[in-house]
């Protein structure tokens, strides 16, 4: 349910998919730091626009499983 989980997939998947993954942990940090920077804003303000839709899923599903 949480927006920034979303997010913090898009990213860790940005990370893994680069030609030269970080190998140490200082460029670990730069690769995440460079890639929430490259994260358009579009894509933050969609995530959050949604939290309605996912709450009302949530609530008709009486907290089961839902497609999000």
């Amino acid at each position: 349910m949480n927006p920034i989980e979303n997010i913090w997939d898009t990213i860790a998947r940005a990370v893994r998919n680069r030609i030269d993954p970080p190998s140490t942990l200082n460029e670990l940090a730069a690769a995440v730091n460079e890639e929430w920077n490259n994260l358009p804003q579009e894509n933050i303000n969609h995530r959050i626009i949604g939290m309605p839709r996912r709450v009302n899923a949530v609530l008709r599903s009486r907290g089961h499983r839902t497609g999000y």
